[in-house]
């Protein structure tokens, strides 16, 4: 066997345990966040606790990241721009609190909807560097993961916190801190796993 294939066998392990790894570490941060919230700080996981705290964390540096890479990586720019504008919107919407307090309930909605429409008209007004900015994301082995995160965020976590689905289980008085916590708590994990994703997938943008 050539020393080549040996290199990239060894190359192919590691990046297997490294994967392993950080779904791991993501695992052990989401359940270890919910036991200082329950246990430490005695909170059911409301708007002002240390899950939702980390969702935003993870929303905000995932934000940053990407507009410093549309900054310095002109020739993949609309394609970060859109994927940065994403990531502020779902920061906007898990920050909803904020705006119902300072402004009216639902303000968020014209906020993540202006944050929208200015990427996106500017994505297709630079479509080449578009195209090229999302091909160059999701050509990278990390961008798998990066898609289980997303869908758990999306899909897996409301359909596990689907309140008939509670209703049906433990019937019309069940208590509804359980499916909060089992909802955010798996939203969170996605969170992570899109945090991990993307910090190792940012290396190859450098």
């Amino acid at each position: 066997m050539s020393h080549l294939i040996v290199k990239e066998q060894k190359t192919i392990i590691r990046n297997a345990f490294f994967t392993f790894l950080y779904f791991t570490l993501a695992i052990g941060l989401a359940i270890g966040i919910l036991y200082t919230d329950i246990f430490y700080l005695q909170n059911m996981i409301e708007e002002e606790s240390l899950v939702e705290y980390t969702q935003s964390l993870s929303l905000t540096i995932l934000t940053l990241m990407f507009s410093r890479h549309a900054y310095r990586s002109p020739q993949w720019r609309g394609g970060f721009v859109l994927i940065t504008g994403f990531f502020l919107c779902m920061l906007i919407r898990e920050s909803d609190a904020i705006f119902d307090n300072l402004i009216r309930h639902g303000s968020w909605a014209y906020f993540a909807i202006t944050t929208a429409l200015v990427c996106i008209i500017y994505a297709f007004t630079h479509r080449q560097s578009t195209i090229d900015g999302l091909a160059q994301f999701a050509k990278q082995k990390e961008f798998h993961s990066f898609i289980i995160g997303l869908l758990t965020v999306l899909l897996a976590s409301r359909l596990i916190g689907y309140g008939g689905l509670w209703r049906f289980i433990l019937y019309n008085d069940y208590p509804h801190v359980v499916k909060n916590i089992i909802e955010e708590t798996t939203e969170l994990f996605g969170y992570l796993i899109m945090l991990f994703s993307c910090l190792s997938l940012t290396r190859h943008f450098k």
